[in-house]
């Protein structure tokens, strides 16, 4: 099954071949453009692994889900706009330890997506 990917570089567009990336790009010119004015770089970006998918996916729900939470257990209102989520995990905070533990897992979500 043959792919093309077309590319819009600034005025000029880039259209490149399939059967992975291997076949060499063909650039069509803007109007006025002077051929071969700009030199074209083809990267052929290999599948995502399922594992990184999946760690992508998780970062922002566990962010969200720990923040949520960790709100809700406080005995005074929580202010996203003028308070930090750093303040959810800070010493003084009720059940910090919801906070830390959703900073944590976002953290190792970032080291497994690479």
């Amino acid at each position: 099954m043959a792919r093309t990917f077309l590319t819009i570089q600034g005025d000029r567009r880039i259209r490149t071949g399939g059967n992975g990336g291997a076949a060499a790009p063909s650039a069509i010119s803007a109007p006025g453009s002077r051929a071969g004015a700009c030199s074209l770089t083809v990267v052929v970006v290999r599948g995502v692994p399922w594992w990184g998918l999946v760690s992508s996916a998780a970062a922002p729900v566990l962010l969200a889900g720990g923040w949520t939470v960790a709100a809700g257990l406080q005995p005074h209102s929580f202010n996203a706009v003028a308070d930090t989520i750093s303040s959810l995990a800070a010493k003084g905070a009720t059940d910090r330890w919801v906070m830390t533990a959703a900073l944590a897992g976002v953290g190792t979500c970032h080291i497994v997506t690479g």
